[in-house]
């Protein structure tokens, strides 16, 4: 039988987004994760659609995701974007909603989205090297999750930035949220 993305069970499937901006990082991390159970490389799509800047056409995904796509070949694209489209229709409320509907396919969908409730223009961006450059300190028991949520920060910023922040900056700022018993040994 095909994979997909509707599960009739509802096991596996991800908490519908509340429209709320600050959750829709967390939702869309859990969405494409769910997304690639079917599809493995979709990711590609997810990113390349969230980085567009331009209105994104139907035809532009199987250009760069059909058959010798020119980011890379997605088998049963056409599938897996009605899929991701379905999917969002049921997992979006509100405003966030509203844009699935107005959207037509799940690439532009995914790009009104994005650009939505995770824009990364000059004020989020900067707000967001803040939180990576000056962390708060971190309790030990709590330091090993802080440190994977500072480096999904990191990874976001460079993300988006296309390019690395200087190794210094990183080390200068690991040392900031770093409890004290392990900047004693540093």
């Amino acid at each position: 039988a095909p994979r997909g993305l509707i599960d009739p069970s509802g096991f596996g499937k991800p908490q519908p987004f509340d429209d709320k901006e600050e959750n829709f990082l967390r939702f869309a991390r859990k969405f494409t994760a769910h997304c690639k159970v079917a599809y493995p490389k979709v990711d590609h799509f997810f990113d390349w659609a969230a980085e567009s800047e331009e209105k994104i056409e139907e035809s532009d995904v199987l250009v760069h995701f059909g058959r010798g796509g020119d980011v890379v070949e997605i088998p049963n694209i056409e599938m897996a974007v009605a899929q991701v489209q379905t999917s969002l229709v049921y997992l979006t409320d509100g405003g966030a909603l509203d844009i699935v509907h107005n959207s037509g396919h799940a690439a532009e969908t995914w790009r009104r989205l994005c650009h939505r409730y995770d824009p990364l223009s000059g004020g989020r961006k900067r707000n967001l090297l803040k939180q990576i450059l000056y962390p708060a300190k971190s309790k030990l028991e709590n330091f090993l999750a802080q440190l994977e949520s500072w480096e999904a920060r990191v990874a976001r910023y460079e993300g988006r930035i296309k390019k690395q922040l200087e190794g210094d900056l990183k080390l200068s700022a690991l040392e900031a949220l770093a409890p004290q018993e392990i900047t004693q040994h540093l």
